[in-house]
């Protein structure tokens, strides 16, 4: 028997199995010669760089940063020794980038370049990506199982055109300033999330944030949120909801640590706060809502916030009616959003800027039990408590009180002349005199004594109650 051949075979054999594939990342570069490649590798492997003019040369990775001069636009790095694991290519001008064949990939980081279609579906060991600030339209990741960190903020990414795989378990997700129409599926894909930045997107669905106990940091503003439903957020440190369409805000399953509410710009009309946060909570800015009272934080006495915007509010809507001769509980309205007693001061005002009368048009109890005693149209109820809410005055309603039958009659006192102008509402009295101007939307925009003379106010353009006077300015 001929032993050679059979022994020649056993030893191709031998040295083909002993072969290892080399790991593979192409890509083009919009630098020009002469200029850095600014790159990282994981420490441990020596690279063959092949560049498109053929020029060829071998480096060894020390694990951190590494200058490489561009030779030409395309280059091919392959590994001589080792393994690529991590690969750091950010604010390199690449329009290309080919990682299929590094199939051992965990980390890729390759922001700030010019991409526009990126493929990790061979790369299904990847455990982060930071591809922000390029120019992909759609990606793919359905196929990277293992993924906990994403970051694919600044791109062109629309509708649902970034994909998940369901097995997927993200600890950390930024998809910002995109145009996304949907967020994952947090059932599936983010409960395990610990932050979530989602905002400047196109996201018109609600929230369902259940089962995300792991949340620490929220940022979903400036979508079309119409609402976030919030589970227990035992460790939940920020809360970013601004300019959404949001209706209420329910942190009663738990935000016991809740540090920044910043929900400015939306539709509010009702916050419940974990009360345990009380102390904690240090940042909160809800203005442009339609909030009262119980949805204030605490800004003076014990646990109060150092750093707040809560006003202006639009009118909140409660009651749309109120029946005579029967008494109403508007102590509802004295505590804030923590259980403290505001000890608010009512005013209530009809839709012809006449202030009701304790006594003729209402009674009001000690504890805020209100009765009205006279029919009145557009009512609405300033609050005010120099107290705990300096400077600031809270507005419910329009509502109707009795049966009013046209428009309410006003009483105006005949030593008072108003005038409206270009901008300017001019007031003349005889004597001292009461002047109240309240805008068309409810708000009390001036309440003073004015002397006798003339007096000239700015306004901007609109009509006016002054004393129960229709005023165009």
């Amino acid at each position: 028997m001929n032993k050679i051949p059979l022994l020649l075979a056993v030893a191709a054999l031998s040295s083909g199995a002993l072969q290892v594939r080399a790991d593979e990342v192409k890509l083009t570069t919009g630098l020009t010669p002469g200029e850095k490649l600014q790159v990282a590798f994981n420490s441990d492997v020596q690279l063959k760089l092949t560049w498109g003019n053929d020029t060829e040369e071998t480096v060894n990775c020390p694990g951190g940063p590494m200058e490489i001069e561009v030779k030409d636009a395309d280059l091919t790095i392959s590994t001589i020794s080792g393994k690529i694991y991590s690969l750091f290519v950010q604010g390199n001008k690449l329009s290309a980038l080919d990682i299929s064949k590094a199939t051992n990939l965990r980390q890729l980081f390759a922001a700030d370049n010019e991409l526009t279609e990126l493929s990790t579906t061979n790369c299904t060991l990847l455990e982060e990506v930071d591809v922000q600030g390029n120019k992909l339209t759609a990606l793919d990741l359905q196929k990277n199982t293992k993924i906990k960190d994403i970051n694919v903020a600044q791109n062109a990414l629309t509708g649902s055109s970034l994909k998940l795989a369901t097995s997927a378990r993200v600890q950390n997700y930024v998809t910002a300033h995109n145009e996304l129409t949907r967020a994952a599926s947090f059932s599936m894909n983010l409960y395990e999330v610990s932050t979530l930045w989602m905002q400047h997107n196109k996201v018109t669905t609600s929230l369902a944030l259940n089962g995300t106990e792991n949340l620490r940091s929220l940022c979903a503003s400036s979508n079309e949120l119409p609402a976030i439903t919030m589970g227990n957020a035992p460790v939940l440190k920020e809360c970013w909801v601004e300019n959404d369409k949001l209706t209420s805000l329910d942190f009663s399953k738990g935000a016991p640590v809740l540090e920044t509410l910043v929900a400015n710009d939306n539709d509010l009309s009702e916050i419940i706060y974990d009360k345990n946060c009380k102390g904690i909570l240090d940042y909160v800015y809800i203005q442009n809502n339609a909030l009262s009272i119980p949805s204030m934080p605490i800004i003076a006495k014990t646990g109060a916030v150092s750093h707040y915007a809560l006003a202006p509010q639009r009118p909140y809507q409660a009651e749309s009616s109120y029946e005579l001769d029967t008494q109403y509980d508007l102590n509802i309205y004295n505590k804030n959003g923590f259980g403290v007693n505001s000890n608010p001061i009512f005013t209530f005002v009809n839709g012809e800027g006449y202030t009701l009368v304790k006594g003729t048009d209402y009674t009001q109890t000690a504890t805020r039990r209100v009765t009205f005693l006279k029919s009145h149209a557009d009512v609405m109820l300033h609050m005010t408590s120099a107290t705990y809410y300096p400077n600031l005055e809270f507005v419910i309603g329009p509502f109707t009180v009795g049966e009013p039958s046209g428009i309410t009659d006003v009483t105006v006192n005949s030593n008072l002349f108003v005038e409206g102008g270009v901008g300017t509402l001019t007031v003349s009295a005889s004597s001292p005199e009461v002047l109240r101007v309240v805008s068309a939307a409810g708000q009390t925009i001036v309440a003073k004594t004015v002397a006798n003379g003339t007096t000239t106010l700015s306004l901007p353009a609109g009509v006016y109650v002054v004393n129960g006077k229709k005023v165009l300015v």
